[in-house]
């Protein structure tokens, strides 16, 4: 379990859908990468060159499937995110109970330290 204040690990607790989401991140860069490979223009023929509208397919699916990639790590960072502030608040709520159900415990409802 970890606390909000100081992180045990920095992974945090992956569900499976934030690791799904990281694989299709890294699918779609390796997929823009291999796209824009492809498509690259092979070499002119001698005493020609490339207009630069040439590159533009290539570099469309390199820039696509970066940014669709990283959009991927993003929405995955937010599940891990979402599931240790979930974890933090089911621990709060279960130590909560366990305080309501011993009356005698530290901090417990109707119960003070310091004598009145």
């Amino acid at each position: 379990m970890t606390s909000m204040g100081g992180r045990e690990s920095e992974q945090g607790s992956a569900t499976p859908l934030s690791v799904a989401l990281g694989v299709i991140g890294v699918l779609a860069i390796i997929g823009g990468i291999v796209q824009c490979i492809t498509l690259w223009p092979s070499e002119p023929f001698a005493g020609y060159q490339w207009l630069p509208t040439a590159y533009v397919p290539a570099l469309t699916w390199l820039v696509a499937g970066l940014v669709s990639g990283i959009l991927f790590f993003a929405v995955a960072a937010v599940l891990v995110y979402l599931a240790d502030i979930r974890d933090y608040l089911r621990a709060i709520h279960l130590r909560g109970f366990a305080r309501r159900e011993d009356p005698g415990a530290e901090g417990a409802p109707g119960t003070s330290a310091d004598p009145e």
